[in-house]
């Protein structure tokens, strides 16, 4: 199997100045989830509050803001509105607990939005990862060819005890499932992918621990 780079080590493609298009676009998004699907908590948008076990949330531009350890840690969406996507227990485990971890995606998604919402995810993903398990050894991979991106090209056959893969994948149905080391990140569109990046996110702080 090919050694992977730390993710600074990358060869930089689009991913920095390019993906702030992304970011921005993604808060758009996130924007547009936030009214339509919890309207009921923004009716006062400056006071508006909500709390899921010890965590206190707090709206504030568009997003959605709680302390974890002391810090700060902003969300798209609320706890409750990324629940019920079937979920493997074993995969969260997996990412969290893992020595290391290959996030792939596929590079060739025909869709501007869809490409930029995965490259949200990756991102954030791995910040939350770094956060709270400095030492755990991460690397990004992709599932097909591309001149875009100069790194590795990876398959669920590659993944391993030690090394497990999570590909990030456009799907008809949206959740995270595991099969021999490899986990699938899969969202049916851009915004099923976003609440997936929170889902991740959610749990990698711990923050679903508390139900």
């Amino acid at each position: 199997m090919k050694k992977f780079r730390k993710f600074g080590e990358q060869g930089k493609t689009r991913e920095e100045p390019k993906n702030k298009a992304g970011v921005y676009f993604s808060l758009f998004i996130a924007g547009i989830m936030i009214f339509s699907v919890g309207a009921i908590f923004l009716s006062n948008p400056e006071e508006a509050d909500y709390s899921f076990g010890k965590y206190e949330f707090k709206s504030k531009n568009g997003m959605w803001n709680t302390k974890i350890e002391g810090k700060q840690v902003s969300f798209y969406l609320l706890p409750e509105q990324v629940l019920g996507h079937n979920v493997s227990k074993t995969a969260i485990s997996s990412i969290k607990s893992n020595y290391a971890l290959i996030i792939a995606f596929n590079p060739n998604t025909n869709s501007t939005p869809k490409l930029q919402a995965i490259d949200l995810l990756r991102f954030e993903v791995v910040d939350a990862l770094t956060k709270t398990n400095p030492s755990k050894q991460l690397g990004y991979a992709i599932t097909e060819k591309s001149e875009k991106y100069d790194i590795p090209v990876v398959s669920c056959e590659n993944a391993s005890f030690a090394m497990p893969i999570m590909i990030l994948d456009y799907s008809d149905k949206t959740g995270i499932d595991i099969n021999n080391n490899c986990i699938k990140v899969f969202a049916a569109d851009e915004y099923s992918m976003l609440a997936m990046n929170d889902y991740l996110k959610y749990s990698i702080y711990g923050v679903f621990d508390e139900k």
